[in-house]
């Protein structure tokens, strides 16, 4: 899936940061907890290099080969699709309040073609976690909430406009 020089191949990425947290000591165990149960629940797909997960420091990142999410060229999810959402939701449900952001604008310009199939995926994303239950006010995509637009940036799979990014915040109790 990946290559050692550029790890931006046809990818849908979802990021999942983890803050919010009033310590940087409680934002490492909420981070170390919901990086644990991602590894849970997606372990095949890891083992597999269908996905990469990381913890980093502002909380965990899950990359995701876009062929799991959408078949072919697609902004539909797929049945193999929506399993692997429910699998990352489940893991997700750790967390008690959660804002989810879904980044679906490509970062360079010389992908400006791709913000069409990339918006329309990102809204397949956010009206399915909906539809599973997160709250309507904490799940959007990016041309919805111009605080977080480019926040897509840090990822370099991101730049072509065939990743989903998803942010995951812990707003606390």
């Amino acid at each position: 899936m990946f290559n050692e020089s550029r790890k931006s191949l046809p990818l849908a990425v979802l990021l999942a940061l983890l803050a919010g947290c009033s310590s940087a000591p409680n934002s490492t165990v909420r981070a170390t907890r919901v990086t644990e149960r991602l590894n849970g629940s997606l372990y095949g797909d890891i083992q597999e290099n269908h996905a990469v997960l990381s913890q980093v420091p502002a909380g965990t990142t899950l990359v995701v080969d876009n062929r799991l999410i959408f078949p072919g060229s697609s902004t539909q999810l797929d049945m193999r699709g929506e399993q692997l959402l429910n699998r990352i939701i489940q893991a997700l449900f750790v967390v008690r309040r959660t804002q989810v952001l879904v980044d679906d604008c490509p970062r360079s310009p010389a992908w400006a073609a791709n913000c069409y199939i990339a918006d329309a995926r990102g809204r397949s994303v956010v009206r399915y976690l909906r539809q599973q239950g997160f709250d309507p006010a904490l799940s959007f995509v990016t041309a919805d909430s111009a605080p977080f637009v480019g926040s897509g940036e840090a990822v370099p799979a991101a730049w072509d406009g065939s990743a989903t990014v998803m942010t995951i915040t812990d707003l606390g109790p």
